[in-house]
Parts: structure tokens; sequence; C-alpha cells
């Protein structure tokens, strides 16, 4: 006689198990919110979206305008893969003029001035390499 109860409890476990998964879960009604009305809601949040999207609008018209901007100016092509185009002018570097152009005799005076104050200071205090004055390596005859 025991081993029928215990069938028996088996079985109430097992119908309850098939009961537990035939039963459909009891969802709540959903709400679309997109139609819902914005009555429920404060006047200053609803002020507070409308001043945010006047904003990101504002700034999408920004970024198209300059994008519009920079395909329109004077000169520009449109260039299609493929098409042989001509380079621009390369820029060449211009010596640069000197500022007050100075007469033959201050020229020479400033370049006296210049020989004085190396020979002064000597090798030790320029860069590069530290040879004599070629003045120096000639031979007297």
């Amino acid at each position: 006689m025991m081993l029928g109860g215990g069938d028996d409890k088996a079985k109430k476990k097992r119908k309850r198990g098939d009961d537990k998964r035939k039963d459909k879960r009891k969802r709540e009604q959903v709400e679309d919110l997109r139609f819902g009305s914005i009555a429920g809601k404060t006047r200053t949040s609803v002020k507070r979206r409308e001043r945010r999207k006047k904003h990101l609008e504002a700034k999408k018209k920004k970024h198209k305008k300059s994008e519009a901007e920079d395909l329109n100016f004077p000169g520009y092509e449109q260039v299609k893969f493929g098409d042989v185009v001509q380079a621009p002018p390369k820029l060449i570097a211009l010596p640069k003029a000197l500022k007050n152009v100075q007469d033959a005799s201050r020229e020479r005076l400033r370049l006296q001035a210049i020989e004085a104050y190396r020979n002064r200071k000597g090798w030790k205090s320029r860069p590069g390499l530290h040879l004599p004055s070629p003045l120096n390596m000639m031979p007297s005859l």
C-alpha cells in the first residue's frame, strides 16, 4: 500500500507542473506612450522639451550650412574619379628683403664690426667645427 501512495504524490506533482506550463501568463494592458496625451505632464517640462528640440534643430541647420558653404566657394570644381586635372601652381619661398637697406659704407662698417667681434670671441663660442681661421693658414710669400 505504501507504493500506491507514493505514486499518487508523484502524479500530483507532475500534474501541477503541467498545469503551470499550460497556464498563460497574465499580462498587463500595454500603453502606447506615443499617442498618449501630454495633459498629465507639467507645463514646464513641455516647454523645456520644446526649447531643447529647437536648440537641436538649430544645431543641425548650422552644421548643414557650413558644409554647403565649403562646397560653393568660387573656383570649386566637382572632379570625378579618373578625370585628368591640372595641379595648382607651387608656392615658391622668396627670400626676405632687408627691412632697412643700407648704403655700401654702412654695410662695410657693419661687416667690420661683426668680424672684430668674432675675432675677439674666437672660435670657442661659435657652433660647428672649431677650425683655425683661413687667414692664419695662408703662407706668407
